[in-house]
């Protein structure tokens, strides 16, 4: 296989495994904000990826039998070399995972990539493999310059948000381990097989991640979207990729290869973008093409092949300075590019609900509801789910406070007529659980209510956003995947734009049973979409299932502006006189009893459950 070839697959590898892991950054997103502790996340990455990588392992053994490359054939050195290389492997991702679940996906994944070629570089010279000079100088100040571009907030460096300052720290662990990772790769002995040393590696990442875990409490996965998420992780984003990316370092210089892996954030930003909505902005796009062309032009300006393997008896091929300092310069005005936006810098929930508002703005101005409220609703295969956005006169601060904490959401969520109680528990583990007692009908007595435990979470809560959410896996009557959502993001000092949603699951049986009374004794119970007029010029309005779920948002949206209006301190009936004026505002959709029969159900809860106020 001549140079070329050999360069051209070396790339690949390491390409293919910065994309796996830009997908991955995602995943571990939507994980970590699904409840599972980064320690859990990252022994579950290594446990799941490792069984596939021994299997290969043994069948390049059966194919190979006479390759010496057999643990007992390293010497003391050289095992210790790949166990540490596993150890770093390890504390890269969890380092990775703790920043994910302070700043989000995007970050932290930028920091651990673009900084390692700063690191990788600087271990060189101190290596002796490249003299210390005014280029190098240079090339330090500028990529310095960049990342304290990148990682100040968007308010300046003065109070910085909660959980900012440990985000970054355990974002610039993973880059020193990431680059130790890639140096250790390649100095592994040429005639270890890439699988062979990638199964031992991670067979020390996850016995390093199994101690940690056990010592801090493993949070299993729950569902399936879960427990497919983490065998992405296991198998694409740990098997594959790292095998790939070995193969590929091992025939790279480490410059090289960390380069080659800057494809991660733009494969990131990318899915982002087309996937769940977070256009980027064009001095993003921007820094992505600096990216991009960086990659290029180490692959057209040289191959970066290591010619010689690099083996622990022989230095790492030497680095040209010119592509260090291209590396650090790219670095920089890329991540200048996001730092000059301040909309950059904000958490990706904050730009995808802001871009909703501007979608929704016409809707918005001409809502049929007398205010900036526009309401949706899905009839899907399997359940109903009810979307509300809305504009409210209150500031993102004073939202946030109302509504980011478990037992304000008990007392508006009990604003509902049919809603008689509500319970807060916490497990050891430190999740909080919020169960609510419904009843069918408001005159049916509290013992018949049937229970509803949440799983309560605090997905966001930033200077910037808000996002709380609830879910629920069963509920009565055959129905299921409860889902209670709110985000929350400023528009200015006085006004925040706000999104509740509502859905769950149900049966075939309570399909039809549901449909059946809505069609018979239910007939007259509307919804809030216009569907048509009427042979009067009235508007007519959905029935049936949607009619339902949006009912329920409505009431449930309402609680949300009555608490919010009100406020935490004032009297209960108070608050719950505001919610039944403001439903009374629908009486054809929402009427449902008099005032005084209201507040003497609500009164009775209260005097029951020992909250006088």
């Amino acid at each position: 296989m001549n140079a070329r070839t050999t360069a051209a697959l070396a790339w690949g590898g390491v390409l293919l495994a910065g994309v796996l892991w830009g997908g991955g950054a995602l995943v571990a997103q939507f994980l970590i904000d699904g409840g599972i502790a980064p320690h859990s996340l990252s022994l579950a990455r290594f446990a799941l990826g490792m069984p596939l990588l021994w299997w290969l392992h043994w069948q390049a053994t059966r194919r190979s039998p006479a390759v010496d490359a057999g643990w007992r054939h390293l010497t003391r050195r050289e095992q210790g070399h790949v166990v540490g290389t596993g150890a770093a492997m390890a504390l890269n991702v969890s380092c990775w995972f703790a920043g994910i679940a302070h700043l989000g996906a995007a970050l932290p994944t930028v920091i651990s990539i673009c900084c390692a070629p700063l690191i990788v570089a600087c271990v060189s010279v101190l290596r002796g493999y490249e003299p210390f000079g005014a280029r190098l100088l240079g090339g330090l100040v500028l990529a310095l310059a960049g990342v304290l571009l990148l990682v100040m907030p968007a308010a300046g460096w003065g109070a910085l948000p909660t959980g900012y300052g440990a985000g970054l720290a355990w974002s610039f662990g993973s880059a020193v381990c990431y680059a130790l990772v890639v140096l250790g790769n390649a100095r592994v002995p040429a005639r270890v097989p890439a699988v062979t040393a990638s199964a031992w590696g991670m067979s020390a990442a996850a016995l390093c991640m199994l101690g940690v875990a056990v010592a801090n409490g493993i949070t299993w996965p729950e569902g399936t979207a879960q427990w497919t998420g983490a065998a992405y992780t296991g198998v694409a984003t740990t098997s594959v990729a790292y095998l790939a990316f070995a193969w590929g370092a091992r025939r790279l210089s480490p410059t090289a290869a960390v380069v080659g892996t800057l494809i991660e954030p733009l494969v990131a930003a990318w899915l982002a973008a087309l996937w769940l909505a977070q256009p980027m902005a064009p001095r993003q796009w921007l820094g992505a093409a600096l990216l991009a062309g960086r990659c290029c032009c180490c692959w057209c300006g040289g191959t970066g092949v290591s010619c010689s393997p690099m083996m622990s008896s022989s230095p790492p091929v030497p680095v040209s300075w010119k592509r260090i300092l291209a590396v650090a310069a790219c670095c920089g005005v890329s991540l200048l590019a996001q730092a000059a936006a301040p909309e950059a810098s904000a958490p990706a929930g904050a730009q995808a609900l802001r871009a909703e508002h501007q979608k929704l703005s016409d809707k918005l101005d001409q809502s049929r509801f007398g205010r900036p409220v526009q309401l949706d609703s899905t009839e899907t295969p399997g359940g109903l789910e009810g979307d509300i956005y809305a504009v409210v006169e209150h500031p993102l601060s004073k939202v946030s406070a109302a509504l980011k904490g478990s037992d304000h959401w008990c007392e508006l969520l009990t604003l509902h007529i049919n809603n008689r109680r509500c319970r807060i528990s916490t497990s050891p583990q430190g999740k909080e659980t919020l169960t609510l007692f419904v009843v069918r009908r408001y005159d049916k007595p509290v013992d018949q209510a049937f229970e509803l435990p949440f799983a309560y979470r605090v997905a966001s809560a930033t200077p910037e956003h808000l996002q709380v959410e609830m879910s629920a896996d069963t509920g009565p009557f055959g129905t299921s995947n409860y889902r209670v959502r709110l985000e929350a993001v400023a528009l200015d000092e006085r006004k925040t734009f706000l999104h509740f949603s509502y859905g769950y699951n149900h049966n075939t049986m309570v399909r039809l049973a549901t449909q059946a009374y809505l069609a018979t004794f239910g007939s007259s119970k509307v919804g809030f979409t216009v569907v048509g007029k009427g042979a009067d010029g009235q508007p007519e309005y959905i029935r049936g299932l949607r009619g339902l779920v949006e009912r329920n948002a409505m009431r449930y949206f309402l609680t949300l502006d009555a608490y919010l209006a009100t406020g935490a301190n004032d009297p209960a009936e108070r608050r719950q006189r505001y919610w039944f004026a403001a439903a009374e505002r629908y009486p054809r959709q929402l009427h449902e009893v008099d005032l005084d029969t209201y507040l003497a159900v609500k009164r009775e809860d209260r005097q029951r459950d020992g909250s006088g106020r």
